[in-house]
């Protein structure tokens, strides 16, 4: 997803490339009403895996 740049994006400024998951609160609802699961931790972990598939096969060559 991309977000035009503007003052309201802070990442834009911050950062070269960033995934815009466009949620500000986590992904499962609690017990007691609040939630949990960070949607941007998520989205890091995806963009690692890749990466790293992409490093290994680099390396390997398989």
């Amino acid at each position: 997803m991309t977000e035009p740049v503007s003052e309201d994006n802070m990442l834009a400024e911050l950062a070269y490339t960033y995934i815009s998951t466009k949620l500000s609160k986590g992904l499962l609802p609690t017990e007691d009403g609040g939630r949990t699961v960070l949607p941007h931790a998520l989205a890091g972990l995806f963009v690692y895996e890749a990466v790293k598939m992409q490093v290994n096969e680099m390396l390997v060559g398989e």
